[in-house]
């Protein structure tokens, strides 16, 4: 992420899985990886983390925490790229870690219905 949200963003994952006893790496600067960090998980394995920040849509009296997960083209990201998505509820400063798998290609992703809660720290 590029911008001072997307820093921001990025931060609060980052101090969610540090406190969470995990440890984070950060691509070296100059580079543009997919991803935007990796975080060593339960496995001992470091994955690849995208991370990207909801926002609530309203439409008349119906409110909406949805995300975009694509790249800078629209695309969905592909498994070589990312193995988990970082999302961010910029208001509470919750996050969820969703395995990329789960997503199948989606291009939107709503986490207003509770489906991705066990994803939820």
């Amino acid at each position: 992420m590029s911008t001072k949200r997307g820093a921001v963003a990025e931060s609060i994952v980052c101090t969610a899985a540090l406190a969470r006893g995990r440890d984070v790496l950060f691509p070296a600067r100059g580079l543009s990886p997919a991803y935007d960090m990796a975080v060593r998980g339960v496995d001992g394995e470091f994955h690849k983390v995208q991370v990207k920040r909801a926002h609530v849509r309203v439409r008349g009296a119906s409110r909406t925490l949805r995300v975009n997960i694509t790249d800078s083209q629209g695309k969905p990201y592909s498994p070589s790229e990312v193995d988990i998505m970082a999302i961010v509820d910029a208001d509470t400063h919750r996050v969820w870690f969703i395995p990329l798998s789960e997503l199948k290609g989606q291009k939107t992703v709503s986490l207003t219905s509770g489906k991705y809660n066990q994803w939820l720290l």
